[in-house]
């Protein structure tokens, strides 16, 4: 053994203080929350979005669309991916309470009845002629085991079972978070499908009537064969988005179901579209509250923590295990004499076991789970930074996208009353059909264009709730503890 092994286990069993991280040790390489407050500012200075608090947990219901609410509430009793979520939750909690239980007294009965036939010529039966050959032996016991956790190894695995715990809570709220978040977003996916579905049903019949002016002008000499060939080219291609929508009509309601958990053709009952959505609420503690308010975020810092009493558990490998053991019952070799006082038995075994010589495997095992450890501290960092990224990303394509379709509202009101003049000079004899019917396949198109839009919309909104934690908020944080 290298004396160096030697001065190190001396030392250890000098300073057990040493074996637990430090909260300093936790957090040195932990990132601060990133500062949101420019992107916070920037959205504010838009008529896009307004002061506000965080979305609160059913902030699907604010979208007031009773069929929406029924689905995600059905989803949240009945998803199979949050049924798996739960049972990884009731897992970790299990393996918590079985860790718990090596922190106190084991107590064991055992009964044992052995029958065998000696050898006369054997040590036994030489030691004791009187003894039969042909016999029983019957044992009654109580067995008690107990591990003194001088050094905190017990300790420090169960919290980090209970960190395991908390992290898989945090990680249930975040697999609920998304599964409400997609849930909605096909939802309205689903509405804006079936209102293109009825424009661009619309669309085929105005190009369908096109088409038989235009062959009637043909076949009277009144114009070329060319505007038929195009008209019919813009009427196939409709037909063609048309059976596009309807496909993903079907699949939005497959995947509705899905997230459900209900049959894939299951109804959906459709809800109405608001025209444009009004000003996103943006909390002004934005940067403060980021981390309590985000379940990934939580659930990574929870397996830091874990990690952190790992490697404490690992360090003390170094001492010595202390154990107790107990043995108190009866045994004979005769059953009528088995309740005699004669019979009892009793022992007591006290144990150490100090690792002096491991081949640097309990070295291996603290450099293992620090590395485990640090490993996941750079990874909560890159969460953290994502997040913000995620943030400021999801603001910047809302002002964007909110700006546009109050552009684009513009543009049907303008293109709308250009329809409706051609539509009266149409009447008044001052404009034929066609033109009539150009003007109208130009205000479906553009209406086809503010759908788009919308659908963005509602999708970024419900991108910035999930980004923003949904609702979530953490009932404890292992930075709030002590070393």
């Amino acid at each position: 053994m290298k004396l160096h092994n030697s001065f190190f286990t001396i030392a250890t069993l000098l300073l057990p203080g040493c074996l637990s991280m430090s909260k300093q040790e936790k957090t040195r390489d932990l990132y601060a929350n990133v500062d949101l407050h420019p992107n916070l500012m920037q959205g504010l200075q838009s008529s896009f979005f307004i002061e506000g608090t965080w979305p609160n947990p059913h902030w699907w219901e604010e979208f007031h669309q009773e069929e929406l609410s029924t689905l995600v509430n059905y989803a949240l009793e009945n998803s199979p991916t949050l049924h798996v979520a739960q049972q990884r939750l009731l897992a970790a909690k299990e393996q918590s309470q079985i860790v718990r239980a090596s922190r106190f007294p084991s107590l064991f009965f055992q009964a044992e009845d052995n029958w065998q036939y000696l050898s006369q010529n054997g040590f036994t039966h030489l030691l004791n002629p009187s003894l039969p050959l042909n016999g029983y032996e019957v044992d009654l016991s109580l067995a008690f085991q107990y591990e003194f956790d001088f050094f905190g190894k017990n300790k420090n695995r169960l919290l980090a079972a209970l960190g395991q715990a908390k992290a898989e809570e945090a990680e249930l709220a975040e697999t609920a978070l998304i599964l409400t978040s997609a849930l909605t977003q096909s939802y309205f996916a689903y509405l804006i499908d079936h209102a293109k579905k009825e424009l661009y049903e619309q669309l085929c019949h105005i190009q369908q009537e096109r088409l038989s002016i235009q062959a009637k002008l043909q076949e009277q000499a009144l114009s070329s064969h060319l505007p038929l060939l195009l008209d019919e080219e813009k009427y196939q291609a409709t037909k063609q988005n048309l059976l596009g929508i309807q496909e993903e009509i079907e699949v939005q309601q497959h995947q509705i179901n899905l997230l459900a958990g209900r049959s894939p053709d299951a109804p959906v009952t459709l809800g109405s579209l608001a025209s444009t959505l009004p000003p996103f609420p943006l909390p002004v503690d934005l940067s403060l509250n980021l981390l309590s308010r985000r379940p990934d975020l939580l659930a990574q810092l929870w397996r830091v923590e874990a990690l952190a009493h790992e490697v404490s558990a690992a360090k003390a490998d170094f001492f010595p295990d202390i154990n107790l053991a107990a043995l108190a019952g009866l045994g004979s070799v005769h059953f009528a004499s088995l309740f005699q006082s004669s019979s009892k038995r009793a022992g007591l075994t006290p144990a150490l076991q100090l690792p002096l010589f491991t081949a640097g495997s309990i070295r291996a095992n603290i450099r293992q789970k620090h590395a485990l450890f640090t490993s996941a501290v750079w990874e909560y960092n890159q969460m953290l930074l994502h997040s913000a990224r995620e943030i400021g990303d999801l603001l910047s394509h809302m002002r964007s996208v909110f700006a546009q379709k109050d552009l684009q509202q513009d543009i049907v009101a303008k293109a709308k009353q250009r329809y409706d003049l051609i539509q009266h000079r149409q009447q008044g004899g001052l404009e034929n059909t066609l033109t009539l019917l150009s003007y109208q396949e130009e205000l479906l198109h553009q209406s086809l264009q503010e759908l788009s839009l919308l659908y963005y919309q509602y999708a970024l909104t419900c991108k910035l709730i999930q980004a923003l934690g949904g609702g979530f908020i953490a009932n404890s944080s292992p930075l709030e503890g002590g070393s």
